[in-house]
């Protein structure tokens, strides 16, 4: 009851208008595909990013720019942050202009970057005691999925939460899992991230040997992409 009364007070505080708008910080290389796609999907993005240059283009597709992390919550009940590191994160969320600075209670945040448990933990921790809601993420893609919509993404948190995130979203992924409680999401990306690392080395100590013995690159991938080594991350990262 505690929690419905949190999401009814966030709603009535933003008013009928802001009830169907997503706050979106970080646009980088992932991010700004990102939030693009959610303008494509009609919803009302406001957006907030260091670079000016990124907001303008987005501003340009339709969203509206915002000066702070802190503003992009307060006008908006649902902000995504995808940002570089645990340091940016800990900034956008829990620092001076940060998103808990403009949060309503009941404010639902989600963040998609690859950063650790460690920092995932702190913001929790953080958005706890002002009463927001938070969603652990993650996404498995490179920016041409971010650009097509087609990325997985992984969710963990309160199950009422992320049924609640997940329909806003479908403009992003090729499919959208719930995976736990706490920081599961977060651990799942670390998981993709090692094998993609150690798969990416191992390709290249692989092409390197087959040079030295006298084969053609090019050559030689086809043939073991053809063969029963053939895979997606092969051909992504050869």
């Amino acid at each position: 009851m505690k929690r419905e009364n949190e999401r009814e007070s966030a709603q009535r505080d933003n008013g009928d208008d802001e009830l169907r708008g997503i706050g979106f910080i970080g646009l980088g290389r992932m991010g700004e595909p990102m939030a693009r796609n959610l303008i494509s999907a009609g919803h009302r993005v406001v957006v907030h990013d260091i670079n000016r240059a990124k907001v303008d283009d987005l501003v340009a597709a339709g969203a509206e720019a915002a000066e702070s992390a802190a503003e992009v919550a307060e006008r908006t009940p649902v902000s995504i942050t995808m940002v570089l590191s645990d340091a940016v994160l800990r900034t956008v969320v829990l620092g001076r202009g940060g998103v808990l600075e403009g949060a309503s209670p009941g404010h639902l945040l989600c963040d998609l970057s690859t950063v650790s448990p460690t920092v995932t933990r702190e913001v929790h921790e953080g958005a706890a005691r002002g009463r927001i809601r938070f969603v652990r993420g993650a996404v498995a893609g490179s920016v041409i999925p971010a650009q097509e919509g087609k990325l997985a993404v992984f969710l963990s948190g309160d199950p009422d939460d992320v049924a609640e995130i997940t329909p806003l979203l479908e403009p992003l992924a090729a499919s959208i899992r719930g995976v736990g409680l706490n920081e599961e999401a977060v651990y799942l990306k670390l998981v993709h991230s090692a094998l993609v690392a150690v798969y990416s080395a191992m390709i290249g100590e692989a092409m390197s040997f087959g040079e030295r013995g006298g084969l053609d690159l090019s050559e030689m991938l086809t043939i073991v992409e053809q063969g029963p080594l053939g895979s997606k991350q092969l051909s992504l990262k050869a």
